[in-house]
């Protein structure tokens, strides 16, 4: 894996060797260097776990994936089928019926609109070479349901911004899964075209796109570090207790 900022690297080095490096020869000086060791890195350690618990309590710290919007499916049609990592899904087929429903803490589907919609702006206006991960094909092909370029207005020698706006968005849930299902409608708020900007002109005809929450793994960066240092700090303190007995013993 290439290392993009190196410098950052350098001081990490140099922070372990100047705390931790540094702390240990001071201690091996004064109580021997195979007990300094263990003293030094017991206390390293704890003091990672704690921070590893404090990451997990507060948020803060190293962050896993961010929960996030995919887009699942585009139709020019309603959509009826679709499937979800394998799993065929039963729901959008009864778009906008029962058991869609707008987003409410009353029936717990969650809702995020505003949060959908930045997900499908960012699909359909995100360049086609620069979309990845498992929901580039999707918006690729939602791409090609826009307005074509020869179709967008020109008004002073510049084409108008299209702009993809999701209305009568439902939700639901399915296999597990939290749902959205809503019309897109190619607008332009530009105000020679629009007389009214919140609604603006429409440039195309609507299309439907489906998206499943993915919630992300936000927690497993600092969950693996308590793990990890937790097993660490224990593998120390044993050590630690096995070196202050040997140093005890009068054999020793």
């Amino acid at each position: 894996m290439p290392i993009n900022y190196p410098q950052g690297l350098i001081a990490v080095i140099l922070a372990v060797i100047s705390f931790y490096g540094m702390t240990y020869v001071v201690i091996a000086l004064n109580v021997g260097w195979r007990f300094g060791y263990w003293l030094a890195s017991a206390c390293l350690y704890a003091l990672l776990f704690m921070m590893a618990i404090f990451w997990l309590e507060t948020g803060l710290g190293p962050r896993g994936q961010e929960a996030a919007w995919v887009p699942v499916a585009t139709s020019r049609t309603p959509i009826t089928q679709a499937s979800l990592k394998g799993k065929p899904l039963s729901t959008p087929g009864s778009y906008p019926s029962s058991p869609w429903a707008a987003g409410t803490k009353k029936n717990k589907l969650d809702a995020e609109p505003d949060e959908v919609s930045s997900a499908v702006q960012d699909c359909l206006t995100t360049p086609a070479d620069k979309l990845a991960g498992p929901q580039a094909s999707t918006c690729k092909q939602g791409q090609g349901l826009l307005p074509s370029t020869d179709k967008i207005p020109v008004l002073e020698g510049s084409p108008v911004a299209v702009v993809p706006d999701v209305r009568n968005l439902e939700f639901t849930k399915d296999n597990g899964a939290l749902l959205a299902l809503g019309k897109v409608y190619p607008i332009s708020r530009d105000p020679r075209l629009a007389k009214d900007l919140k609604l603006g002109k429409q440039l195309g005809p609507e299309f439907y796109i489906l998206l499943v929450k993915n919630l992300g793994s936000l927690r497993m960066p600092p969950f693996a570090a308590f793990l990890i240092f937790g097993a660490l700090l224990a593998l120390h303190l044993a050590g630690l207790n096995r070196a202050e007995k040997r140093k005890l013993s009068p054999v020793a």
